[in-house]
């Protein structure tokens, strides 16, 4: 950028690849810039991953505000974006496809929140979880924070704080949910502190994508019938395998959750808290399925 000083006096528009500009009495010269419209198909691969998830995050972008505290310039949008960009793949058809089991919306120290179940009601779906409320790090006036997506439409009914964590249950009212099957939803809860000072991971009910949804190592297995490592162990058939990755710290409270396939349920797990919704795979009967730690998951 360059200051130009002129008998003309303003001077301002574009003569080739220079663009004059004035501000403050002043006038500026810059060399003009064209956009970036990269045309490599990893280039476009990547721009239909993040429209995708950004079409999610604009959606849910009120949980998003009250989930994620803001870290510098990134806002809760940005980080959910990064946190969950590599949950989306393109099928044969170019066409993206979130693995909604796998999904975060939420972040922070406070304990989460355990036992989520979701049941319909006359009006919509009744969200309920375990009052785990213990005066340290799950607070019986935490704030609970729910959403409840339709993965084919992203039509999101939500609750935003209208309970406390000592509730149990909150009724999410949309005129599509009563009619609308398990399968077809994602549920998204999280506790935050009444003062807003921080929130909890997130805990979640989704279905993966056939085929398991997009590929990621882990650095823990263990084996039915009655498997145990990490402070986890695996009650499940000979051969059933259970994949994660390790945490040595956070939350030790009990947590446990159920795996079935196809609604028969196959597997329990009994692990610590800490790893609510954070992400596993499950081989039952040969076939991999991989999604993330919640009471119940259904393959």
């Amino acid at each position: 950028m360059a200051r130009i000083r002129s008998m003309l006096g303003t001077i301002e528009g574009s003569a080739g690849g220079l663009t004059f500009s004035s501000t403050a009495g002043v006038n500026l010269l810059r060399q003009k810039v064209g956009s970036n419209n990269s045309k490599s198909p990893l280039q476009v691969q990547q721009r239909t991953k993040f429209a995708e998830i950004g079409r999610l995050a604009k959606a849910i972008g009120s949980l998003l505000l009250a989930g994620y505290k803001r870290v510098g310039f990134q806002s809760g949008y940005n980080q959910f974006v990064g946190q969950n960009i590599a949950f989306t793949s393109l099928d044969q058809n170019g066409m993206a496809i979130i693995d909604y089991s796998r999904l975060s919306v939420s972040t922070g120290s406070v304990a989460p929140l355990l036992g989520l179940t979701m049941a319909n009601s006359a009006t919509g779906k009744t969200i309920s979880w375990t009052d785990n409320s213990d005066g340290n790090q799950a607070l019986a006036s935490d704030k609970v924070y729910v959403a409840i997506v339709r993965t084919a439409t992203m039509e999101v009914a939500e609750s935003l704080g209208s309970v406390t964590r000592a509730a149990g249950s909150v009724q999410v009212t949309a005129s599509y949910l009563a009619g609308v099957a398990a399968g077809e939803l994602a549920v998204y809860a999280f506790a935050r502190r009444a003062d807003n000072t921080d929130a909890s991971p997130t805990a979640s009910i989704a279905t993966a994508p056939a085929g398991g949804g997009s590929a990621q190592s882990f650095g823990t297995n263990i084996s039915g019938p009655s498997g145990t490592a990490a402070g986890t162990t695996l009650t499940a058939s000979a051969g059933d395998r259970l994949s994660f990755n390790e945490l040595t710290t956070g939350s030790s409270g009990p947590y446990n959750m159920t795996i079935s396939v196809g609604g028969q349920q196959v597997a329990s797990v009994d692990t610590y808290d800490r790893y609510a919704g954070r992400p596993f795979s499950f081989t039952h009967a040969g076939v991999a399925h991989t999604g993330a730690f919640a009471a119940v998951v259904n393959f």
